[in-house]
């Protein structure tokens, strides 16, 4: 269980710091505090978690069993709106107004940067297989981008009139 707690820092009266504690299921222990994290994202099998700072600085990324140091990921200081794992827990892909960034989970190391021209994106989702990416632009395009090596695989224009698509699922070839 992840508890979250908010408070006013009282020097900076206006700026909110917010802390992070995981809370044992079992005996209700508490084996680890992250403060100053905005977000918590675990893996699909919850065997990993990654913490996002709320000021410029690394995502890490943490055993869920034992709070142990897994990695830090390369060149992910920023703000990054969003950070999903894959289903398998074996990448992470994190998400800014401008880039997709995808990271191995175990090592931290900075495999692709996706959508270098910097088109807006509005969403991203892993393929059920582990194999692709898919991301969603404000354009209504819909873009599926290898894992393997950074290429884009197909792109598709949304069919759904002036809507922008939230998400997708299924493969690059079902879409």
């Amino acid at each position: 269980e992840v508890e979250l707690t908010q408070y006013l820092h009282p020097l900076l009266k206006e700026k909110k710091f917010i802390s992070y504690r995981m809370l044992s299921l079992t005996d209700g222990r508490v084996p680890h505090a992250f403060p100053k994290y905005d977000s918590i994202v675990f893996s699909p099998a919850l065997n990993y978690y990654a913490l996002l700072p709320q000021i410029n600085g690394p995502i890490r990324v943490f055993h869920s069993e034992d709070n142990d140091d897994v990695s830090e990921l390369e060149e992910s200081d920023g703000n990054f709106d969003k950070l999903i794992f894959s289903p398998n827990g074996e990448w992470i892909a994190g998400q800014t107004s401008s880039k997709t960034l995808i990271w191995e989970t175990t090592s931290g190391s900075l495999r692709h940067q996706l959508d270098k021209d910097g088109s807006p994106f509005y969403n991203m989702v892993f393929d059920p297989s582990n194999r692709s990416i898919g991301l969603t632009h404000t354009d209504r395009s819909i873009r599926f981008w290898s894992l393997e090596d950074g290429r884009l695989i197909r792109e598709k224009e949304a069919t759904l009139g002036e809507r922008i698509i939230a998400g997708i699922t299924g493969t690059a070839d079902q879409v």
